[in-house]
């Protein structure tokens, strides 16, 4: 090939032109003879531009090229592919072997080994599922135990409650996905036991101060009933004195409220001011029957008119729950 190409470089062009149809054929056949001699490298990247080269010099195949040469370069590059193919699949394994020593990727020896089908293979790559698997577990076993800490930040009680049966959700997913994989890793029974335990003691130190606070908060919300219920004061009787001075005014005609219907006014008032915000259903039975008592001896004093306003005020009304007191 050398001195094909210092003969053409030494002839004028009108030469170079008008040799060009006996130096291609002559040229692609000695880069397949070269080709399919030379002793085949091991470098699986070389390999495949040997392949490539192979390609092209099929696609590019003179017309009066020899037979022999086409049937010698087909061989050739279905060799090559078939030694290309067996190199990257003992390549495939060497990484899939070392992925199950914990030593490379397990998603990279599948993607690998992805193109080749053999029983062993399918069982190399089952192993390799399972390794996958388990180091996705862990990975989120120790996404979890990094979490947690976060529960000690937290300052109120509900999002803490929160915080936490969240994560306790979490953490029986991760064990319902290892019971379906049926991994079993001491190392990650271990640390799932021990975050489960955790949260399983955070939640029943939860659960206990929210009942302190709960009765602390029962115990004010009938402290503040009580105050509530003696707030709304009787009717006020209306003296002979007074009602006689009404009776004057009203004969002269000055119109102006009696006195019975101020006190009605008042007794209205209090009872939608300091009753309709009692949320009966969060009393003691004690503080309930008292209220109840109170409640039906005032309503009673009132007339109709004034009944009405109760009963449409105490429908409409906002009750007050346990710790807005």
């Amino acid at each position: 090939m050398s001195e094909l190409q210092a003969v053409l470089e030494a002839s004028p062009p009108w030469i170079q032109e008008a040799l060009l149809p006996r130096l291609v054929p002559a040229h692609w056949s000695l880069q397949v003879l070269a080709l399919v001699r030379e002793l085949l490298p091991e470098d699986v990247e070389a390999l495949d531009g040997r392949i490539e080269q192979a390609e092209l010099l099929i696609a590019s195949r003179p017309m009066n090229a020899s037979d022999a040469l086409v049937t010698q370069l087909d061989d050739r590059q279905a060799g090559m592919v078939r030694l290309l193919r067996a190199k990257l699949q003992q390549e495939a394994v060497l990484v899939a072997e070392k992925a199950l020593k914990g030593e490379s990727d397990p998603e990279e020896a599948l993607a690998l080994l992805a193109d080749f089908e053999s029983p062993v293979l399918e069982a190399l790559r089952a192993q390799l599922n399972n390794r996958r698997q388990m180091l996705g577990l862990k990975r989120r076993a120790e996404a979890l135990t990094q979490q947690w800490p976060v529960l000690e930040k937290i300052s109120a009680p509900d999002l803490k409650e929160r915080f936490a049966t969240g994560f306790r959700v979490e953490l029986q997913m991760l064990q319902l996905d290892a019971l379906s994989a049926s991994i079993q890793d001491a190392q990650l029974e271990t640390q799932i036991d021990s975050l489960r335990q955790s949260v399983e003691n955070a939640l029943s130190e939860l659960a206990d101060a929210a009942n302190k606070r709960s009765k602390v908060e029962f115990n004010d919300y009938q402290r503040w009933a009580l105050t509530q219920i003696d707030a709304v004061s009787p009717l006020k009787e209306v003296s002979l004195e007074t009602k006689a001075k009404e009776g004057l005014k009203r004969a002269l005609g000055n119109k102006v409220k009696s006195a019975a219907s101020s006190a009605q006014d008042a007794l209205t008032r209090d009872m939608i001011q300091h009753l309709s915000v009692i949320d009966v259903h969060l009393l003691d039975v004690a503080v309930a029957e008292w209220y109840q008592e109170i409640f039906s001896e005032r309503f009673a004093s009132l007339d109709m008119t004034h009944k009405k306003r109760v009963v449409d005020a105490f429908a409409n009304s906002s009750k007050k729950s346990l710790g807005a007191t």
